[in-house]
């Protein structure tokens, strides 16, 4: 039997599956029935869609792929991506920073979440241009416009890093003042830190290889 949600989170054309649907019947006559998707369109449109029109890519979209229809004609526009990169972290599991997101009730405020143009309004308003990384005020909180402003990816990588207090030798600091120390970027040390490199490889030269028993020591450690 086919697992109903294995197809939760894909993409399709134009389509991200969001949730199983139930079943219907595609006739009356028809005794079988077919599982249908609870999608979301790049456009913004939700859309209702049988497993298999999405698999054989006979559906790709709400409709607007056929149509020519683009609601805002802003899908070239560097925030358009913005705006589907942090709806893909929040929502789809497959997603490799999903368990940083949406696994911790990370999401997109209703205003923002349906509604590229509200939030491509919101950013010109309040400063963005480009060059710079949208940022959480409260790291807890999700993606909403109190709590969201733009900086630069160096304020970004310092804020998150400043956040992170890791101990070496028996010394605590936080991320930035070892970076200073080592003369490391914080976006490197950051990345490492994601991979699960443990603290006392932290700060070894690029290059460096974690051997099978730096691995099982970090796993060991979590």
């Amino acid at each position: 039997m086919t697992n109903k949600n294995d197809i939760v989170g894909n993409r399709y054309g134009r389509l991200t599956v969001n949730s199983f649907d139930g079943y219907v019947k595609v006739s009356v006559k028809e005794v079988k029935r077919r599982s249908v998707y609870k999608c979301e369109c790049d456009c913004g449109e939700s859309v209702t869609v049988k497993r298999n029109s999405l698999v054989t890519g006979h559906t790709k979209s709400c409709g607007c792929l056929e149509k020519g229809k683009e609601k805002h004609g802003l899908r070239s526009h560097p925030l358009y991506s913005t705006w589907l990169n942090m709806k893909d972290r929040c929502y789809n599991p497959n997603n490799s920073h999903y368990q940083y997101y949406g696994e911790r009730g990370i999401h997109l405020c209703d205003e923002w979440k349906d509604d590229f143009k509200s939030f491509y309004d919101w950013s010109i308003d309040n400063g963005w241009r480009k060059g710079l990384s949208i940022e959480r005020k409260d790291f807890n909180l999700s993606y909403h416009p109190d709590n969201c402003c733009w900086i630069t990816l160096d304020q970004q990588s310092r804020n998150k890093s400043s956040n992170i207090k890791i101990k070496i030798n028996g010394i605590e600091k936080c991320i930035a003042e070892w970076c200073e120390e080592f003369g490391f970027s914080h976006q490197t040390i950051y990345s490492r830190i994601e991979r699960g490199w443990s603290n006392d490889i932290l700060f070894k030269p690029k290059g460096y290889r974690r051997s099978k028993l730096d691995k099982d020591n970090a796993e060991s450690n979590s």
